[in-house]
């Protein structure tokens, strides 16, 4: 859905994405462990079921942006318990807002 601009969201998203894309090959992080790899399965996955739930009826895309981001809370625990990607203090923060924001969400859908 375009903004008021006339730019669509998630193609912004997406460019966005592509451009970290290629600044992690760029710096190499192909070859880290649980870096860049990871971290475009997790992109894909969990951009791919928002993208979807744009399309889809209400009701039903709100219960998949739900189960998105309660994945992502899983998602931000792993990284909380393997000290990786990002510092400890902030998987958990994320991780603790997207359990909350993800149980609002399916409660209200």
């Amino acid at each position: 859905m375009p903004s008021t601009w006339g730019v669509i969201p998630s193609v912004v998203f997406l460019v966005v994405a592509l451009v970290f894309l290629v600044l992690g090959v760029g710096r190499g992080q192909v070859q880290r462990p649980g870096g860049l790899r990871l971290q475009t399965v997790g992109m894909l996955a969990f951009g791919s079921t928002v993208l979807v739930a744009l399309y889809v009826d209400p009701d039903l895309g709100g219960k998949l942006v739900g189960i998105a981001i309660l994945g992502h809370a899983a998602w931000d625990a792993y990284h909380y318990l393997r000290d990786r990607v990002v510092t400890r203090s902030y998987a958990e923060f994320c991780a603790v807002v997207d359990l909350l924001l993800g149980v609002a969400i399916l409660f209200m859908t």
